[in-house]
């Protein structure tokens, strides 16, 4: 089950794909999204040292830069996959604490895969998923 904010996170990472005419949700299209967050997702970047600025203009070339697809039948692109993983592993987050999936889980799953540029720019920035999760127990 997801929160009202967690469906208003994805949402604005909908529109952030559409905006950029890219047939699918990225990883960099769900990290822009939380990082307009305001609930516990700020606190627990702030925590974990990244720098939300730095993070979203990096986020934001990369997605300016991206060239528009088309969908072809047949065929997942690697950025869905990213993005189903990403819900899968949210939904595992979501059910270890016992909680209903918010935004938080969706910052944790980003941060438990190696897949997508979100990931890969929050564990530059020197996140890991333990430091979150402990990060998120505190706030």
């Amino acid at each position: 089950m997801l929160t009202n904010r967690a469906t208003a996170v994805l949402a604005e990472a909908t529109q952030l794909a559409r905006r950029t005419h890219q047939d699918a949700v990225t990883t960099e299209h769900l990290l822009l999204a939380l990082l307009a967050e305001a609930g516990a997702v700020p606190a627990i970047l702030t925590a974990l040292g990244i720098d939300r600025l730095a993070v979203e203009q990096q986020l934001k070339a990369i997605v300016g830069s991206a060239t528009p697809t088309a969908s072809s039948p047949g065929a997942t692109p690697p950025s869905l996959s990213a993005m189903r993983r990403t819900l899968e592993l949210a939904e595992a987050e979501a059910r270890l604490m016992l909680q209903p999936l918010g935004p938080e889980h969706l910052l944790l799953a980003l941060l438990a895969q190696d897949e997508g540029g979100g990931p890969a720019l929050l564990c530059a920035g020197g996140a890991s998923l333990e430091a979150a999760r402990a990060a998120l127990a505190r706030a």
